[in-house]
């Protein structure tokens, strides 16, 4: 029985030291990427795209504008800058289906062409490909949604956002188990993506496992945001 112990916990310490490993890869990757691609952009370019950046999840509609406007900016005066693009269509989908978003804007028409200006610009950006993702599914297109998942993660494996939305269309999809396992490892990641954590939230309530609902609502790491 003592070697059983031992050797659950020697699983344990190589299972943390796996996961620590890929949370200090991915966030190894971000910074290498960031470092790169803002090497070549003008202080107030840059000064731009990291005030986008630092708004964090946006509250309202009036303040997810505000980001666009910073964005837009940077696409403007910096046309080659990969970064931009994706971003700037990632902030057009966002606002495309929130209350408050009228038709003055087609924010629609904008995500696709940035979209498309994107895959031009930056095809070897991850968050290219997961933004493209993002709009296919808008769009009902979850083939084309699946591939574009597949090149974010080819390009970075240990990108978070691609493997949290991947597990959310796994679990909306039919494929319960891998959907349930490629959340979680997201959520290791990066517990503050919400995609995936709704997904599986639903998934669990749906099918009565009441112990895992409770447990994944009431922890301290997940985003209450997400719960409110």
């Amino acid at each position: 029985e003592s070697e059983t112990h031992v050797r659950d916990a020697v699983v344990t310490v190589l299972q943390m030291q796996d996961e620590i490993a890929q949370q200090v890869a991915e966030a190894l990757r971000v910074e290498l990427e960031h470092r790169t691609q803002t090497g070549n952009v003008s202080p107030e370019v840059l000064e731009l795209y990291l005030k986008a950046c630092s708004a964090g999840p946006q509250p309202s509609f009036h303040a997810a504008v505000r980001v666009i406007d910073l964005l837009e900016r940077v696409v403007q005066q910096a046309p080659d800058f990969k970064l931009g693009p994706p971003r700037l269509a990632s902030a057009y989908l966002m606002v495309w289906f929130m209350p408050g978003a009228g038709k003055d804007v087609d924010y629609g028409t904008l995500a696709r062409k940035m979209v498309q200006r994107a895959l031009h610009v930056a095809p070897d950006v991850a968050e290219t490909h997961y933004v493209a993702a993002r709009l296919a599914v808008a769009e009902g297109k979850y083939g084309e949604a699946a591939t574009s998942l597949a090149e974010a993660l080819r390009i970075a494996p240990t990108y978070a956002s691609a493997h949290d939305y991947l597990g959310m269309l796994q679990l909306e999809c039919g494929r319960p188990t891998e959907g349930r396992k490629r959340v979680e490892f997201a959520m290791r990641l990066d517990p503050d993506l919400e995609f995936g954590m709704l997904a599986l939230v639903k998934h669990l309530a749906v099918n009565g496992d009441d112990e895992a609902f409770e447990k994944l609502t009431q922890s301290p790491s997940s985003p209450q945001r997400v719960f409110t």
